[in-house]
């Protein structure tokens, strides 16, 4: 009995990191299948035995959740680029100048890097370098109806083009 609770358990903590692993991160299923160390098929199971008992606006909690924590992640990397930075460049003028320190410079460097990957990170999280998806519909969503004659007409048209350039060329 107590094994089936502690299989149960697991079972619905490995559902819970795969649907924030896909709602979230929209991972592929043989990358999440390796995370928690089952195969893609499973994964993909889990994900929507996940959905099942979460809802679909779970996701969108879990990726605002995970908006929450980045923007928080940012906010502290700035804070401490903030003081770095005066570091970096050394405070004060003529003798009293205190001259920058090199160890500061490299940790702007470092702070810098990570901030840039915390915002690349978010920015792949929420689609940003999805590719875009463009559908072409003709009238009123409809499908785009064309006729022998367009098809003709197009091909002269464009034969006509090629010819105008290849005149322009020789002269």
């Amino acid at each position: 009995m107590i094994k089936d609770a502690q299989a149960t358990a697991l079972r619905k903590a490995r559902r819970a990191r795969v649907f924030e692993l896909r709602a979230v991160w929209a991972a592929g299923w043989d990358a999440i299948g390796q995370e928690v160390g089952v195969s893609g098929k499973q994964a993909k199971k889990d994900y929507y035995r996940a959905c099942a008992e979460y809802g679909q606006e779970s996701a969108a909690e879990h990726k605002a959740k995970a908006n929450a924590r980045f923007d928080a992640q940012i906010r502290a990397t700035e804070r401490l680029l903030a003081v770095l930075r005066r570091l970096a460049e050394g405070e004060g003028d003529g003798k009293d100048r205190i001259p920058p320190d090199l160890e500061a410079v490299a940790r702007v460097n470092s702070l810098i890097r990570t901030k840039e990957k915390i915002t690349h990170d978010q920015a792949q999280m929420n689609g940003c370098y999805a590719p875009l998806v463009i559908e072409h519909t003709g009238v009123s969503g409809g499908p785009i109806e064309v006729t022998l004659d367009d098809i003709s007409k197009a091909v002269i048209a464009s034969r006509a083009n090629v010819e105008d350039h290849d005149s322009d060329a020789v002269h």
